[in-house]
């Protein structure tokens, strides 16, 4: 049975006056929002893919297994959280690709991070926060919540950091920009070829639009 698109609908989903005009504003701008942070977060996958590819160096091995143990709690911690009956089995070894490849790109980060100077924009950190705290229903409480929290707005800042870092590479990186839609952009459907595909002289992210 389809529900009656009356006042009560658009409270149950946080519009509490303005009628079916507000609900469209609303529901278009939880769009615009769901699209802008997935194109932002698939376009830093492949600059981080291609800074994989780009730069192989000699990891150590310290670093490698404290990432392989974390990412090996991690998944202990998701099998708890779904009540997953027992201990699985979880060899180290299922971990070591992705946590060598998250060491690798972690160091080549910080090289880009030291040696263009980059530092946490302050504007894009609010920025940030205010995009987090916009579907709650009280987004000031989340955003004082954040700015009260060291290690929470630590990790922001590391965050925006990494953006940065991102639009520094596509300064000088070859940027084509491609059609996409909806749909395909939250699927993440709109890539870019494998890394061993791309050209080896620069990465070059593919932007959707």
């Amino acid at each position: 049975m389809i529900p009656a698109l009356d006042d009560e609908f658009f409270r149950a989903f946080g519009v509490e006056s303005g009628g079916i005009e507000a609900f469209r504003a609303d529901v278009r701008a939880n769009m615009q929002r769901e699209l802008d942070e997935a194109v932002r977060n698939q376009l830093k996958s492949q600059v981080m893919d291609q800074l994989h590819a780009l730069h192989k160096i000699q990891l150590p091995r310290v670093m490698v297994e404290r990432e392989t143990q974390n990412l090996r709690q991690q998944m202990l911690q998701q099998f708890r959280m779904y009540g997953a009956g027992g201990q699985p089995d979880l060899p180290l070894d299922l971990f070591r690709e992705q946590a060598e490849r998250r060491v690798n790109v972690g160091l080549v980060v910080n090289e880009i991070i030291s040696s263009a100077k980059l530092t946490a924009d302050p504007a894009q950190v609010r920025a940030r926060i205010e995009r987090m705290a916009e579907g709650y229903a009280e987004p000031q409480q989340v955003i004082n919540w954040y700015y009260g929290n060291q290690e929470q707005l630590d990790q922001i800042e590391m965050a925006v950091l990494e953006d940065q870092v991102v639009e520094h590479v596509l300064a000088a990186a070859k940027v084509e920009e491609v059609p996409s839609n909806y749909q395909d952009v939250l699927a993440g459907r709109a890539l870019t070829p494998p890394a061993d595909e791309a050209g080896a002289d620069a990465a070059e992210p593919e932007q959707q639009s």
